[in-house]
């Protein structure tokens, strides 16, 4: 995991953990479903660091990123209403996951042995 060098005491807490944890991160606009423009297709070059990072923008997580030596990132997304209730009997506990105002937890990360293909 490399040293990270916030621009501000304004950085959020919620980006600064993501970086700790060793995140690759991609900024975009928001009512976005993801990066437009000329980098908008090389995603394997995308690195944004967080003095790129504005206010409202959304970020988007590199899944299949190793953390550390034989962990990968893993991203469960729970779309469906039944998804959350069930993920308690089928998934183990995990203590990193976000969501949104209206869903406060709408995803879930964990780690894996292996990178999963998406």
């Amino acid at each position: 995991m490399s040293v990270v060098d916030f621009p501000s005491d304004k950085t959020p807490e919620w980006l600064k953990k993501y970086y700790e944890r060793g995140f690759r991160l991609v900024f975009y606009n928001t009512k976005q479903k993801g990066p437009s423009g000329p980098d908008a297709t090389n995603w394997t070059a995308r690195d944004d660091k967080a003095d790129s990072w504005k206010l409202g923008s959304n970020v988007g997580v590199f899944t299949g990123t190793e953390l550390s030596p034989g962990k990968y990132l893993a991203d469960i997304d729970f779309d469906c209403a039944d998804g959350l209730p069930l993920s308690k009997f089928i998934l183990p506990p995990t203590e990193y996951g976000f969501g949104r105002e209206t869903r406060k937890l709408s995803h879930a990360f964990y780690t894996t042995p292996e990178p999963i293909a998406s």
